[in-house]
């Protein structure tokens, strides 16, 4: 009796395996993204529903998995940064590294910044990579320091 409630919970393991997230605009203009429901005042309110298409880094070569985890990726943006902005995010992308995006729309946001990246005037986008910083894009700057850090020149077939 134990052996097929066993099989069927491990059937049923799938099925839990999904999860919701949502994204919303707060009343400071903060975007919000959680697992969590948002509350009622918030706006521009998105549900997104994740499964088995989420971001798997089994798919990826030992080197790029050491790469993100030796030198992270994160990418800093701000509310007018436009087409400079739209370039970098489709530079990662087109490689396939995962990176964490960052506005800047709060002067914690701004302290944050200043600690990651450095002193001086808020220039965006920026880009850290492990302890590495490169302000404003520069498509060939960029390219050379996601090489040094062993990520892949293009995303992996499935990903």
């Amino acid at each position: 009796m134990r052996f097929p409630t066993l099989c069927l919970l491990l059937l049923a393991l799938p099925l839990t395996a999904s999860a919701e997230l949502y994204r919303w605009v707060d009343a400071n203009g903060r975007v919000t993204y959680s697992d969590q429901p948002p509350p009622a005042n918030a706006r521009d309110v998105q549900q997104k529903k994740l499964g088995n298409n989420v971001f798997s880094s089994e798919k990826l070569s030992y080197g790029a998995r050491q790469a993100m985890k030796d030198f992270p990726v994160t990418l800093y943006t701000g509310q007018d940064c436009g087409k400079g902005c739209d370039e970098a995010r489709a530079c990662l992308k087109q490689r396939g590294i995962s990176f964490a995006e960052k506005g800047l729309l709060t002067p914690e946001d701004a302290a944050a910044y200043r600690q990651n990246v450095g002193d001086g005037p808020l220039f965006v986008p920026a880009l850290t990579v492990g302890s590495q910083k490169i302000k404003g894009f520069e498509k060939g700057s960029w390219e050379k320091l996601l090489d040094e850090a062993g990520y892949p020149r293009s995303a992996s077939p499935g990903q």
